[in-house]
């Protein structure tokens, strides 16, 4: 479990090269994580169709990650548990 500061996430993301991916910048991410998670790499949210949304960018297993209990299109090829 971490929780990243604003800048600590920034250099994290740049580091990956994450900057201009697919036309997102570092500032959309951070943008994104900051809302959706409070930057909290655990965290977690249920959705009114029963889908659970996971991680900082709040990843939606109902199509893109698999929580072992029904079939997923699972678009990430990622466990939602992060195992």
């Amino acid at each position: 479990i971490k929780v990243f500061s604003r800048c600590e996430l920034a250099w994290k993301l740049k580091a990956s090269r994450m900057d201009g991916y697919q036309g997102y910048s570092l500032a959309n991410c951070k943008g994104l994580s900051k809302w959706s998670s409070a930057h909290n790499t655990a965290a977690t949210n249920q959705n009114p169709d029963g889908s659970m949304n996971y991680d900082i960018f709040q990843v939606n297993s109902r199509c893109w990650c698999n929580i072992h209990q029904t079939r997923t299109p699972n678009g990430c090829g990622i466990f939602c548990s992060g195992e």
